[in-house]
């Protein structure tokens, strides 16, 4: 088991999940996501020819995204190491926190908004992985 320092663990968590979220909202579920959420797709083409006020909405969402996975760590491993002493595994750890906080204010909105059912799977499943990543990372590494 590597012992690197606490902070290290949290950056390198937050961003792995953060590309787990390119791989997951690309070439895992991209396609199935837009379609579900309602969004055009956008061919290369598309994205080449983006108007420049679009293009940089992407890129304040993907830096909120990434802020929100560096707290999201800063948080896990808050919690981890205060509240439960490492008497919880971090895997269930994890899974707790999506069970409880992650998926149902996730379910709520998704059910209430009529959405596609299908969003709850994909970005629940996302969610779900992310968590794991967190405790991987923070509480094995």
């Amino acid at each position: 088991m590597l012992h690197l320092p606490y902070l290290l663990k949290v950056i390198i968590a937050a961003i792995l999940a953060f590309m787990m979220g390119w791989t997951w909202y690309g070439p895992l579920f991209g396609k199935r996501w837009m379609k579900a959420a309602g969004l055009p797709e956008m061919s290369r083409e598309d994205c080449k020819n983006m108007p420049p006020a679009m293009k940089r909405q992407m890129q304040i969402n993907m830096a909120v995204t990434a802020l929100c996975w560096l707290v999201a760590a800063l948080m896990y491993g808050w919690i981890y190491n205060n509240l439960s002493y490492g008497a919880i595994p971090p895997l269930c750890l994890a899974l707790a926190i999506w069970a409880g906080f992650s998926m149902p204010p996730l379910l709520s909105d998704i059910l209430w908004s009529g959405r596609s059912k299908d969003l709850i799977w994909i970005a629940g499943g996302y969610n779900l992985v992310a968590l794991l990543i967190l405790a991987v990372v923070i509480g094995w590494l």
